[in-house]
């Protein structure tokens, strides 16, 4: 969906580029209806079973039906206090509906029960990165990053919180890795970006800004950081008397 979605960001009076779209949405929407009715006649035929409740929820957050995927998560915890991916999906249902302190409270609960699984370490810490409580999102995150190396998001958000401590080179260190892990990262050479331009490598900071702004015209979901980078873009030209020098 989303490589036809840039296409026809590219092309937007495209009829077939559109039709392409409209028909991949309704496919994806008519496998989410039908497994949808498939665990809810599993349910009636397993009531005790915490497993398709857990699936379930897992389906109704696909569809963006969150207080259908709340209550699947919550039947599952009931029947299964302990069901540590209930719990994560919980979480994350949670978050999604803007209620923090109790996304926060599950993914503890998580961490207490299966404390080896690095995606609630990441979530916790992604939060805290984002409410500004950035020791704590750096601990968790690390703690993340040890688990699972391999996630590029992990290493990405733990940049943010590096940056917000001032910690440039620990920043630069983790969006580096982000990005090999995950090259179309748009937003991390963004933030690279503004590593280097802290630093005072304005040229470098520039040539992070235009590889965003490459990645970032594909994607319109990115409008206003793209507006910003373009304004950062300009100020650097037009403080180096439009060459930007180191």
């Amino acid at each position: 969906i989303e490589v036809l979605q840039i296409a026809l960001h590219l092309e937007p009076d495209s009829e077939r580029r559109r039709a392409d779209v409209e028909k991949v949405i309704q496919q994806r929407e008519k496998y989410l209806s039908d497994a949808v009715e498939s665990y809810r006649s599993a349910v009636r035929q397993q009531p005790a079973n915490p497993e398709i409740y857990d699936a379930l929820g897992a389906l109704y957050l696909m569809q963006g039906e969150l207080g259908l995927a709340e209550d699947s998560f919550r039947s599952a915890l009931k029947l299964a206090p302990d069901n540590a991916p209930a719990r994560l999906h919980l979480g994350k249902t949670l978050y999604e509906r803007m209620q923090i302190e109790e996304a926060i409270q599950a993914f503890q609960r998580v961490i207490l029960v299966q404390p080896n699984l690095a995606e609630a370490y990441q979530q916790l810490g992604i939060i805290e990165q984002e409410q500004g409580q950035l020791a704590e999102a750096i601990q968790h995150l690390q703690q993340a990053r040890s688990l699972e190396p391999g996630d590029a998001m992990t290493h990405y958000h733990l940049g943010l919180a590096y940056q917000g401590q001032n910690l440039l080179s620990d920043a630069m260190t983790a969006y580096q890795t982000a990005l090999r892990l995950k090259p179309d990262l748009a937003v991390a050479y963004s933030h690279l970006g503004d590593v280097y331009t802290q630093q005072g490598s304005l040229r470098v900071g520039l040539t992070f800004y235009q590889k965003f702004l490459k990645l970032a015209k594909l994607r319109p979901d990115l409008k206003r950081q793209i507006a910003e980078v373009e304004t950062k873009s300009a100020e650097l030209f037009k403080s180096e008397g439009g060459d930007a020098r180191q």
